[in-house]
């Protein structure tokens, strides 16, 4: 398993800009195919941080699955309110699968990092 702070990517346009990543690579001259590209942004893990809104969790789900997505915030580099807001719309956006909620919100990080789920390791 790779480092996750070097797996871990934000949101943001990630999922809109893969594509023509991966095309724009291949041109300038990547030795891999557009679609070994793509592949690769897949194996990354996705944060919500400042970026959980309908929109960007569609696109996100849609490319990597619920699987490499991970939920964060960016307090307290940010104001708690505005973290709050985008908390909000992630727990909205799953607000019919509460299973999927789990998994982003804890669930996948304790899969990656198990011993996050161990309380005597916590202490």
């Amino acid at each position: 398993m790779k480092h996750l702070a070097t797996d871990l990517v934000r949101v943001d346009y990630t999922p809109m800009l893969v594509s023509r990543v991966a095309v724009i690579s291949n041109y300038l001259g990547s030795e891999l195919r557009p679609e070994q590209i793509i592949e690769d942004f897949r194996t990354f893990y996705y944060g919500t941080a400042l970026s959980g809104f309908d929109t960007n969790l569609a696109a996100l789900e849609n490319l990597v699955g619920l699987d490499r997505m991970l939920f964060g915030t960016d307090f307290p580099a940010v104001e708690a309110r505005m973290s709050a807001w985008y908390t909000n719309h992630v727990d909205a956006y799953f607000a019919d699968r509460p299973e999927a909620l789990e998994r982003v919100m804890r669930g996948n990080a304790l899969t990656i990092l198990p011993r996050l789920g161990n309380p005597a390791v916590a202490e």
